[in-house]
């Protein structure tokens, strides 16, 4: 290549670092919230920081079998190592985007053999002949290099970049939903078994008070009629056990499929839920929602949208490509890569784009208005991460206070029990008043420990609103 070749590429080059790309230079959108929580806590500028490390929130439950539960799906569950597969994907979209911006070079050795027609003269020197028969020996490397002037290659680059995150945060979302899963059936399976452990003491209870209602019926004191009703609560108790246990089994499978185990070889040990959930504070400040993956996703798909309106504006304009060719050629193998034997072209080629002009102005414009509906979705994402965490606040609020009654109403429906039996046994009032008062007890039981379950479900889904920590 001349002196002047080489000058004209350096200053190409230097050009091309100095182009700024076309169209806008993203700027992460904020999100004013309100002052504070209606139930309590504050809000400041919300922008998403997913990048913040969350934890194994669910330790806080202090549970060692839901720790397990959690390490087993994290390790074993198919869903989510399909989501972390497409986040690699994403990751070499991105690569492959990269690559645009270098110069495309190929080495193509060939080697022919030609005969030329008998009709065609051909002359060398002074000798003229007919049909020659020759070889041709090659080995070019060519190359080719798009100058990127106007930035489209770097927009779509940056395009690509921001999908890449998108997809990491749809893994991360897959990842706290299966976390949130695995920790809300655990809570309903405990639950369940915390209703079992009452219906079995209620099935014993009646099956001893049905015996004595027997023998009353033997010695006169009692009509068959209170027989009767004695065997059907046992029976009712009975069948409501076997709903129960049902249930429990469909929760075990389920917990084995999260796991990434077969239902079949999967079982846990009845393990009734006891106590209270954990309290998670209720002032939280805005960095911590900003890291919910589904926010983080939205913004990165906007970021996205903004950088492909510069590579669309950078179609308005001609596209300039450098190209070059440095070979070595000869007739015969043993000279082919000796100094008389090199070959070299350089060239470059402008595009405008004429005719294309209208379809890229509707491209431009249809890039601006996904812009604007990325933004749209992005502002409705954080509304909804404001609303879920809203919601959740106030069902463990309310949740409290109706347990705190239940539990009251359990303790009034004991006594009421107690008292029935004493009442009958003195042959005070009939067995009806006593099935009445025992058939209250059992729902005030049962309702006290599924009140307490959705506190540990409602307690899950706050955490997992704030996105997986606080």
């Amino acid at each position: 290549m001349s002196d002047w070749g080489k000058l004209l590429m350096g200053v190409l080059g230097l050009w091309m670092g100095s182009c700024a790309p076309m169209g806008p230079n993203y700027v992460k959108p904020e999100v004013v919230a309100d002052p504070r929580y209606k139930e309590e806590g504050v809000w400041r500028y919300a922008r998403p920081a997913d990048g913040v490390p969350r934890g194994e929130w669910w330790r806080v439950f202090g549970d060692g079998e839901l720790d397990r539960l959690e390490a087993m799906a994290a390790e074993g569950n198919p869903g989510l190592r399909a989501a972390m597969l497409r986040v690699e994907q994403a990751r070499l979209v991105v690569r492959g985007a990269q690559v645009e911006l270098l110069p495309d070079a190929n080495v193509r050795p060939s080697a022919d053999r030609r005969g030329d027609s008998g009709n065609l003269r051909r002359s060398r020197g002074d000798i003229a002949f007919f049909g020659a028969t020759w070889n041709q020996f090659r080995v070019p490397l060519e190359a080719s290099w798009e100058l990127d002037f106007w930035g489209r290659v770097r927009r779509e680059v940056e395009a690509a970049g921001a999908e890449a995150g998108a997809a990491a945060a749809l893994g991360e979302a897959a990842r706290l939903a299966l976390q949130a899963d695995v920790a809300q059936s655990y809570f309903a399976l405990r639950t369940v078994e915390a209703e079992m452990v009452i219906l079995r003491e209620t099935v014993a209870l009646r099956e001893r008070a049905t015996g004595l209602v027997r023998d009353r019926f033997r010695s006169g004191a009692i009509s068959e009629l209170d027989v009767a009703r004695a065997e059907t609560e046992t029976a009712d108790a009975q069948a409501e056990l076997a709903v129960l246990e049902q249930r429990r089994a469909g929760l075990v499978n389920m917990m084995a499929t999260l796991a990434g185990r077969r239902a079949t070889s999967f079982e846990l040990k009845l393990a009734p839920l006891a106590g209270t959930p954990p309290q998670v504070p209720a002032g939280v400040p805005a960095e911590v929602l900003q890291r919910r993956p589904d926010v983080a996703e939205a913004e990165r798909r906007l970021a996205a949208a903004s950088a492909r309106i510069g590579a669309a504006k950078a179609a308005f304009f001609p596209s300039v490509r450098l190209t070059g060719r440095l070979a070595v050629e000869s007739s015969m193998t043993d000279d082919l890569f000796t100094k008389g034997s090199k070959a070299w072209a350089a060239g470059s080629s402008v595009n405008f784009p004429i005719f294309e002009q209208a379809l890229n102005a509707v491209v431009y414009d249809g890039r601006k208005l996904q812009f604007e509906e990325r933004l749209a979705e992005y502002e409705q994402t954080a509304l909804r991460a404001f609303q879920e965490v809203e919601s959740q606040l106030s069902a463990l609020r309310y949740l409290a206070e109706q347990e705190a009654a239940q539990l009251r109403a359990v303790e009034a429906s004991g006594r009421a029990a107690k008292l029935s039996a004493e009442r009958f046994r003195a042959g005070a009032v009939s067995f009806l008043e006593v099935v009445d008062a025992d058939r209250s007890r059992l729902q005030s039981l049962r309702q006290s420990r599924q009140t307490a379950g959705q506190r540990y479900v409602a307690t899950v889904l706050l955490i997992r609103a704030l996105g997986g920590g606080w």
